[in-house]
């Protein structure tokens, strides 16, 4: 075999792992045409037929598995990464109640309360509010400095947490 091993291994089915030099155009070495949309090519590489792409295709993303992950990450302390996910479930389901609020929690953990406040309070519009949805809207008036609605919060969460147990 002729040529120079290559690291990244066969270049084809039968270079078997050696680069084999080859004779290209001088604008092949700077354009790649399967690297660019045809805008961008050269007149010599126009009308070129490309290969079929082989980047697989996107599995359809599935939500409650998306949310569960997003909450062990969240458990975890991960909140950036948890973030994200709760952002995608929330772009796929813009009414996942508990996407929603969790998302809410870190915007305040990332001292963003007024994004809290506005994810709270969707999420507190859709259904109503138990009483740890009612500590979390309680926190982020508080570091909203709206201590009056904070403190009416809390109560209402301890005055349905105690008719809870009594019932």
């Amino acid at each position: 075999m002729f040529g120079t091993p290559s690291p990244e291994g066969p270049i084809n089915s039968r270079s078997r792992g050696y680069h084999v030099p080859v004779k290209a155009p001088a604008f092949c070495a700077i354009i790649h045409p399967r690297r660019l949309s045809g805008a961008f090519l050269p007149p010599q590489c126009k009308g070129i037929r490309m290969p079929p792409s082989t980047v697989p295709k996107r599995e359809t993303f599935k939500v409650p598995q998306a949310f569960a992950q997003a909450l062990a990450l969240h458990t975890q302390g991960h909140l950036n990464e948890a973030e994200c996910i709760y952002s995608e479930v929330l772009a796929h389901r813009p009414d996942h109640f508990d996407a929603l609020q969790m998302l809410s929690v870190i915007k305040l953990a990332k001292s963003q309360p007024a994004e809290a406040l506005r994810l709270i309070s969707q999420a507190m519009r859709m259904r109503k509010p138990s009483p740890q949805i009612l500590v979390n809207y309680g926190m982020i008036l508080h570091a909203l400095e709206r201590s009056e609605e904070a403190l009416a919060s809390f109560d209402e969460a301890l005055k349905q947490k105690s008719t809870r147990r009594t019932s």
